[in-house]
């Protein structure tokens, strides 16, 4: 999936947990579906299972803050403004606080924030939504 926009005329705002990560200027948000296949009986072609579900998003930020506890769990969640006036809503369900770095070798200084999809003991299947 590609990259959420947040350049200056795509603007986004992003929270975790409800709580804002200030000065969004980047992200993305990825999802992958791995399979496995079956061949039942005599079959030449197989049978698709769902093997698993793996996500992985990123926030970058030019304000510098305090990290995120690591294995914090919760919803990221993007809001969009797009350049003609539109709006969407991204969410990530069941996200993971997996780390962040900040980047010193040019100003304005940036922090990246890290994070995977971790479902717990849960099943979710769609935990990418978007509105």
């Amino acid at each position: 999936m590609p990259a959420v926009p947040c350049n200056a005329g795509n603007r986004a705002t992003v929270t975790f947990n409800a709580v804002a990560i200030f000065s969004a200027v980047g992200g993305s948000v990825r999802f992958t579906v791995e399979f496995d296949k079956f061949y039942p009986d005599q079959r030449r072609s197989p049978v698709k299972l769902v093997a698993g579900i793996d996500g992985e998003a990123t926030v970058e930020a030019a304000e510098l803050v305090s990290m995120i506890a690591i294995g914090t769990n919760g919803s990221l969640v993007f809001t969009t403004l797009q350049g003609d006036g539109g709006a969407n809503t991204v969410t990530a369900a069941t996200m993971e606080m997996a780390g962040s770095e900040i980047d010193f070798s040019s100003k304005p200084f940036r922090q990246r924030h890290s994070f995977q999809y971790n479902p717990g003991n849960t099943e979710n299947v769609a935990p990418l939504t978007v509105a």
